[in-house]
């Protein structure tokens, strides 16, 4: 039974005939809904995810577009490395203290978009320093700011950029700026990511070098 307003507005149906159809009407859009109902997640999940894509491009676009100042020190750079740190710790540490309630779609959806455009503005920073300053050394930077630019690169939601920054790690793995459980870590995650698994060594004991060396040959760098 379907609504004609156009009907109903002209008063072509009388009083009895309208609350008929009126109430026919409402008990078909009550079971339409209550069909729809089970489904009514999945809608607000893919309009959730509709609205992030088209943020994320257009903070994308915003984040490309972005220029910072020539780093003259290496206090100055560290302090540019400490801040990215921060920003990645931060929302991590946010979003493990906000108690989100499950089917609370929204919230979680707002945290995710939030922590995506903190980790593409980082990985912003990460690929403009390394296109103009050296891998940061463990000895002039420490441990926390030499593994920063890995740490980024491991967060990013971007699937494609890993091998770009394959030999820029790899020289880093090489002069002892990069440890080599993180950079293990980072051969691993490509791995997952090209592969759909894990990868595992086919023996139970082995050094962690065996491991990365293992993981260039596999994944052909």
């Amino acid at each position: 039974m379907i609504c004609d307003k156009y009907d109903i507005k002209r008063g072509r149906i009388n009083s009895t005939s309208f609350d008929v159809k009126l109430i026919l009407c409402n008990i078909n859009l009550i079971k339409q809904l209550e069909i729809m109902k089970p489904y009514l997640p999945i809608f607000m999940i893919l309009i959730l995810l509709m609205s992030c894509k088209q943020k994320a491009s257009e903070s994308g676009e915003a984040i490309d577009s972005l220029s910072f100042k020539k780093l003259e020190t290496v206090e100055e750079r560290k302090e540019f490395l400490q801040e990215i740190f921060d920003a990645d710790q931060a929302v991590r540490k946010e979003s493990n203290n906000t108690d989100l309630n499950p089917s609370d779609n929204a919230a979680q959806m707002a945290m995710f978009h939030k922590m995506d455009s903190i980790d593409d503005l980082n990985l912003h920073k990460i690929r403009w320093y390394l296109d103009n300053y050296e891998y940061p050394s463990k000895d002039s930077y420490g441990d926390t700011l030499s593994r920063t630019p890995a740490l980024v690169v491991h967060h990013s939601n971007n699937d494609g950029i890993r091998r770009e920054f394959y030999p820029q790690f790899k020289k880093a793995y090489e002069d002892g700026s990069l440890e080599a459980s993180f950079f293990a870590l980072y051969l691993g995650r490509l791995y997952e990511i090209e592969n759909g698994s894990y990868y595992r060594m086919k023996t139970s004991t082995y050094m962690i070098e065996d491991q990365i060396d293992s993981l260039i040959v596999e994944l052909d760098l």
